[in-house]
């Protein structure tokens, strides 16, 4: 049964609150926004996207007796035959979404009080940050592809506004405009792929897509390329090969900034657009083995590329890069709900892994390189203890949430035909890998030869306890959350009971058994190779490692040196073939026509008077003339 609710409305509209106090009423009020101090902005901030997660909590509930909340206000577009609503939905699908994104989001706005406590621009930041979660709300929340659209293109201008934050550094501003421009390759493919559903369908409402693919026959082949075009939209915004190189580069905005981007919101629109318009999807097996396919070989190539780096952002870039090709390999079966389970755990997992690394990097005023740390423990050990926690959801140790959603994945693709058989292997492969970078991150951090020259640098510090409750509360769910994986699935489909879940197939026994030799055997390999340095990668593998597969030289190779190549030639030849042989011309033809406007200005009002009669003499006999 559907409900009319205003909460779909005032969930969405409460972010933007804070984005119009921060960004403008308080700067205007106190006379700009150095004079705004982190406590203020962000409380304001906070309380907004917490209030909005509360809402999100009692729609949850309430979705118990109602199918559907909806909000329904306007007519958004009318075009002949064609009418829109501006819709708001919140169903059982995105209500999951919803406390994900409210709920780790108002964690990030906490944490980033303490975190940006001394940066100048504090409320600005906190403005775009609410902004960026009100623009993720709305694209959850759209009952139709052009509103999702709409907050699909708005989180694409947060990421570029925040990742270039500290806009004074020239190296930021490339990799918000890097985010920015790749983004908008995906969203090209994405927005043709919707008008060729408008035309195949007749509709732009997820559900009467929903309706018209089960219902109505179609063609195949178009549909298969609609389907390929949303898809260029997700593996943009969610990183996948071959636009995934923005993500790494974006670590250089603030840290909490790429939590919320790796947790709860940006590179998850991918996935959820995707299980949105699962039955669009499953019309198309073609769409589906390039979705697997593709996912499978990002999650194995951003693995093997964390393995190098010594950036400790960098390489939880790419561990997010990878455990996105896991969701993708997850939708690529058909294993929805594996998807967004897995989706819901990494929240927690990597938001904790990132708002950790962030505690470090706050411990060594802003030191990122690992190989320049050491021995950290013993200066942050509640930083350690929490990072140590979400390292073992992210490798898949049992009985922490990252274990549970893996092997789900690994269950549901192995359940597959003979031919997912290989898709099994590299997922296995990448969950040991994984684990080795996941190991061999915490080694260099916290274990080994103290390498901070202390005498030169600040004395580690650990984080105030603003920034570590954050941490606490992402940790339990790290540990716990896997443990609502049955409660989850009941949640999306509510006529399975609970009764099905008791009988256990003995694959899915083995495989647990399988999975967890294979976390264990990962980490315990990282810690062998990595806390002694006994094996060195060969060079020329290490070099290929460090480099991330070269994507950003061919790409630059094939686009970007040919582009300023003509550029500068077209600019070069227009300089001497035109505007030096013209110069004189150019000249002489500005000050004749400032001399002849200058002749009309003369202050002559009787001169004035004839101009305004002629001209509406002129303006009357064309308006006859239409109408004769």
């Amino acid at each position: 049964m559907k409900e009319t609710s205003l909460l779909p409305f005032l969930i969405l509209l409460l972010p933007l609150l804070g984005t119009l106090i921060n960004g403008l009423f308080l700067p205007v009020l106190l006379n700009g926004f150095d004079k705004i101090k982190a406590p203020l902005a962000g409380t304001i901030a906070t309380t907004v996207v917490t209030s909005s997660f509360l809402l999100s909590l009692l729609s949850f509930f309430m979705l118990r007796d109602h199918s559907e909340l909806i909000s329904n206000s306007f007519h958004w577009i009318s075009i002949q035959n064609f009418t829109l609503d501006f819709e708001l939905r919140i169903d059982r699908l995105n209500s999951i979404l919803l406390l994900v994104i409210t709920g780790i989001g108002s964690l990030i706005h906490l944490y980033s009080i303490g975190y940006m406590a001394h940066d100048k621009g504090v409320a600005r930041y906190f403005a775009y940050l609410n902004l960026f979660v009100f623009f993720m709300i709305l694209l959850v929340l759209g009952a139709s592809l052009p509103i999702m659209f709409f907050g699909w293109e708005g989180v694409g201008l947060c990421s570029y506004l925040l990742i270039g934050f500290w806009y004074q550094d020239h190296e930021k501003n490339l990799a918000g405009e890097k985010a920015f421009i790749i983004n908008r390759i995906g969203d090209l493919g994405l927005l043709i792929g919707m008008f060729l559903i408008f035309a195949q369908t007749g509709t732009l409402n997820f559900n009467e897509i929903n309706i018209a693919i089960l219902t109505q026959s179609q063609d195949q082949h178009l549909i298969t390329i609609a389907c390929l075009l949303l898809l260029a939209g997700a593996v943009g915004k969610s990183a996948q090969i071959p636009l995934h190189t923005w993500l790494p580069d974006a670590m250089v905005g603030p840290t909490p900034v790429s939590a919320l981007i790796h947790a709860a919101t940006m590179v998850t629109a991918g996935v959820y657009m995707i299980v949105r318009l699962h039955p669009l999807f499953l019309f198309s097996p073609v769409a589906m083995n390039i979705i697997a396919w593709g996912g499978a070989l990002t999650a194995i190539m951003a693995a093997t590329v964390a393995i190098a780096q010594n950036d400790i952002k960098k390489v939880l870039a790419y561990s997010t890069i990878s455990q996105l090709g896991f969701m993708f390999l997850a939708c690529g079966v058909a294993a929805f709900d594996a998807a967004i389970f897995h989706l819901v755990t990494h929240a927690f997992f990597k938001a904790l892994l990132f708002l950790g690394a962030g505690s470090v990097i706050h411990a060594l005023s802003g030191e990122q390189d690992m190989t320049k740390m050491g021995n950290l423990k013993r200066y942050i050990p509640h930083t350690f203890a929490l990072m140590l926690i979400g390292s073992f959801a992210l490798s898949g140790l049992p009985l922490f949430a990252g274990f549970f959603s893996k092997d789900k994945i690994l269950f549901e693709v192995i359940n597959q035909t003979s031919s997912s058989r290989f898709l099994f292997f590299v997922a296995i492969l990448t969950a040991f890998l994984t684990a080795i970078y996941t190991a061999r991150l915490i080694v260099m951090t916290f274990y080994g030869k103290e390498k901070i020259t202390l005498e030169n640098k600040n004395k580690p510090h650990e984080s105030p306890w603003i920034m570590l409750i954050p941490l606490y509360l992402l940790a339990i769910g790290a540990t716990f959350g896997g443990f609502f994986e049955h409660t989850l699935e009941l949640w999306l489909h509510p006529r399975v009971t609970a009764s099905d879940f008791l009988t256990k197939n003995i694959t899915e026994v083995t495989l647990m058994f399988v999975s967890s030799l294979v976390a264990i055997g990962g980490l315990m390999s990282g810690v062998i190779l990595f806390k002694n340095k006994s094996v060195r990668l060969p060079y020329f593998l290490q070099n290929i490692l460090l480099q991330k597969y070269y994507f950003d030289e061919v790409y630059s190779a094939i686009f970007l040196t040919p582009y300023r190549f003509l550029s500068e030639k077209i600019c070069h030849l227009s300089e001497i073939h035109f505007f030096e042989e013209n110069n004189q011309r150019i000249v002489s033809f500005f000050n004749q026509s400032g001399d002849f406007f200058r002749k009309i200005q003369n202050g002559d009002i009787k001169f004035y008077m004839l101009i305004y009669v002629l001209g509406s003499a002129a303006i009357i006999i064309t308006f006859l003339l239409f109408i004769i």
